[in-house]
């Protein structure tokens, strides 16, 4: 749900029940959700952010459906990506070409990973167990997926590691966003007020970095879907910036195309990541003014 007055925010009741939404499964997250994205390719599987240096991958549909009672033991992940060094909280993003998810943490890392891997180890190892007749098909996740036990831990499910570990910070990433037309260039920004252009068949060092992008720690970023050219950043120094990664050169040097200095309905869209055309449509909107 986005409220986008300042007048119904103050009156948002989140005990409240909406006669809009319908609860479709209970799932006991093993900590508090600080950020969740769907997989374009599925909007059955879903990431998430806890605080821990794990991103978990949840199968929606073959999750059992729990009842949140005192007590009860958390649901287990259907895959567990690892390669955090850290705790990785907030910076997550799914691809739109592939099955694949980025993240930033802590460690001051861009890590990425593909949930192919796991399907691809998975059917590997049970090969020579599968019995005669079993379809090499469908959904691995939703063969692993169960209900823990009292005994049992998040961490216990299935994991993979990563592919690619980027480095190029100097402080907590606090956002990733892959490039809507591909799966091996992505963009992050962190508290070291950067931003960063990465491509994976390049190397694991930044393509291009753009020192202070903002006058304070940049907190989101995303990528225009229907002009890859354009990139948006919002700041702790309540402003949004829209660079042209035509005008970004290695060496870092890059001014903002715009700059909106009273940008505070602004970033509660680009902050949401569920806005992103009507963003745009309003920085475009204030740059003809």
């Amino acid at each position: 749900m986005l409220l986008q007055s300042g007048d119904l925010r103050d009156q948002f009741n989140e005990e409240a029940r909406s006669p809009f939404v319908k609860k479709f499964k209970t799932i006991i997250h093993p900590g508090e959700v600080n950020r969740i994205r769907e997989l374009p390719q599925n909007n059955k599987i879903v990431a998430t952010h806890t605080d821990s240096p794990n991103v978990l991958i949840w199968d929606v549909e073959a999750q059992p459906n729990r009842h949140a009672v005192l007590g009860a033991a958390d649901s287990r992940p259907d895959l567990i990506l690892a390669g955090h060094q850290e705790n990785a909280e907030f910076a997550l993003a799914m691809c739109h070409t592939k099955p694949f998810v980025l993240s930033g943490g802590k460690d001051k890392l861009v890590v990425l990973w593909s949930i192919c891997d796991h399907i691809s180890t998975s059917a590997t190892d049970t090969s020579s167990t599968k019995s005669p007749g079993t379809p090499s098909g469908g959904s691995i996740l939703k063969q692993t997926s169960k209900t823990s036990g009292s005994s049992e831990k998040a961490a216990d499910g299935p994991s993979i590691g990563p592919r690619g570990v980027y480095q190029g910070h100097e402080d907590t990433v606090e956002d990733v966003q892959f490039c809507p037309s591909s799966s091996q260039v992505f963009c992050s920004v962190g508290d070291d007020s950067c931003l960063i252009l990465w491509d994976a068949r390049v190397g694991s060092t930044p393509s291009v970095k753009v020192e202070k992008a903002h006058n304070a720690d940049l907190h989101c970023v995303d990528w225009n879907p229907h002009d890859a050219n354009f990139i948006l950043t919002g700041s702790a120094d309540n402003s949004v910036h829209m660079f042209d990664c035509r005008n970004l050169t290695p060496g870092g040097v890059g001014s903002p195309v715009y700059t909106d200095l009273k940008a505070t309905k602004l970033l509660s869209y680009v902050c949401s990541g569920l806005q992103t055309k009507r963003l745009y449509l309003a920085v475009l909107r204030r740059m003809a003014l």
